[in-house]
């Protein structure tokens, strides 16, 4: 079952063709505590290949090219998903931040409607 690459959640309704790039946490000046592989700090890199699945919500905040709206969303639904609040709540709105800005840089503005 295909998720939404922007907030996690099932239901997607969209695709939006993008160029891949790179969204590294340190360009923004995030640090992971306790995500590298001895249990130590590490920066996390999110890749993008090919294109984005969207639900719904993400899908017409996309539309929109509402970041912060994106953000939030992706935000609250991870916390939801969760059952409790994110404790690198803030480093983790840096990164996405970053992520759903090159995202728009590298729209290529495809479009496809999933059934």
């Amino acid at each position: 079952m295909a998720i939404c690459d922007f907030c996690s959640s099932p239901n997607v309704v969209k695709c939006f063709g993008c160029r891949d790039f790179d969204a590294d946490s340190i360009d923004v000046g995030v640090v992971y505590p306790k995500s590298g592989p001895d249990g130590g700090p590490a920066t996390i890199t999110l890749k993008s290949i090919d294109f984005w699945a969207a639900c719904p919500d993400c899908a017409a905040l996309v539309e929109a090219r509402d970041v912060p709206g994106l953000v939030k969303r992706a935000l609250d639904e991870f916390e939801k998903q969760d059952g409790h609040p994110l404790t690198q709540r803030r480093g983790l709105e840096k990164h996405l931040k970053l992520t759903y800005d090159l995202f728009f840089d590298n729209w290529t503005g495809e479009t496809e409607i999933v059934a």
